[in-house]
């Protein structure tokens, strides 16, 4: 399992202690809790993963294809709903066994009452470019930098790995459009 809690580790209990190795010599796929890495072929379904912003596009995909591709996996999901549309992925997070939390990254004690996690994945962000410009900066500021900062606080707090999705918006736009590109079959590379 490789589920961490209170500093220690607490694995499946059909596995092999993570010291001894299994009968082909190698060690079983044991998320240690010193490296917050899983080992190479581990099987990640006894984490508990909270991928914020859960209910937007990019995030309910996430939650989606995590619960898809590793059943066992306890995936949550974290939004406000204050995207118009979001709401409408709450249907499909539920029938793929999503647990769905109304939370805002932009006060820490709703995280805090979601519980603990081993993981979270970041997606929760207000892309729109012309936010700011419509209805000021304050919702910007504080869902896309208080909020990352809550939400790294929130898994500093349990010892849990993080995954920051950011968007292009972030980088300079002249600079992207400098870069020298070739197109190969399946993508393009610089």
């Amino acid at each position: 399992w490789g589920r961490r809690r209170g500093g220690a580790v607490q694995q499946h209990p059909e596995a092999p202690p993570a010291s001894s190795p299994d009968q082909a010599g190698e060690h079983r796929g044991i998320v240690r809790a010193d490296t917050h890495r899983p080992a190479r072929g581990t099987t990640l379904v006894a984490m508990r993963v909270l991928v914020t912003g859960g209910a937007g596009f990019i995030g309910s995909s996430v939650a989606l294809a995590l619960a898809e591709r590793h059943p066992g996996m306890d995936v949550l999901a974290a939004d406000n709903l204050y995207r118009r549309g979001s709401e409408l992925n709450l249907p499909r997070l539920k029938a793929a066994g999503v647990a769905f939390h109304h939370a805002d990254v932009r006060h820490l004690a709703d995280l805090e009452a979601i519980g603990d996690f081993d993981a979270l994945v970041e997606c929760s962000a207000e892309p729109s470019v012309m936010a700011s410009v419509d209805g000021g900066g304050d919702y910007v500021v504080q869902a896309n930098l208080i909020g990352a900062y809550h939400c790294l606080e929130a898994a500093a707090r349990r010892g849990a790995q993080v995954v920051f999705l950011s968007t292009s918006r972030v980088y300079p736009v002249a600079a992207q459009e400098a870069l020298v590109t070739r197109e190969a079959a399946t993508r393009l590379e610089l």
